[in-house]
């Protein structure tokens, strides 16, 4: 097993490429914020895949909780279970919804991708 690279340089390009092969309404909305130019970024390293799975099912719970509206949410999370691999990276998206993108380690494959409602965003 080779090792992880600890950064990777994920171009505007390369994202838009990951989420047009998304398969579900939340990548596409992240593709058509990725395509207005909304501002991305990637995390330097990755992270456990149970780690993730915890905190995001934790934050899936708040925002239900606070009535914030979420996109993709149930599906990021089975998707982010279901997957076999010990780490992915993070990348971010901003734009009417805060994406949060779940990738492998050479951010070659999107896993899955869910959205949170930006705060301010629904205020003129």
């Amino acid at each position: 097993m080779s090792p992880v690279r600890r950064y990777v340089n994920l171009t505007r390009a390369d994202l838009t490429g990951l989420l047009q092969r998304g398969s579900n309404p939340t990548d596409l909305e992240c593709l058509r914020e990725i395509k207005r130019g909304a501002p991305f970024r990637v995390q330097a390293d990755t992270v456990a895949r149970e780690s993730a799975l915890r905190a995001y099912a934790l934050r899936a719970q708040a925002t239900l909780l606070d009535g914030v509206n979420t996109t993709g949410m149930d599906v990021a999370l089975k998707n982010l279970a279901d997957v076999q691999i010990p780490r992915v990276r993070i990348a971010a998206v901003s734009g009417a919804h805060n994406y949060v993108l779940f990738l492998d380690p050479d951010a070659t494959y999107l896993i899955a991708c869910l959205g949170v409602e930006a705060p301010f965003a629904s205020q003129g």
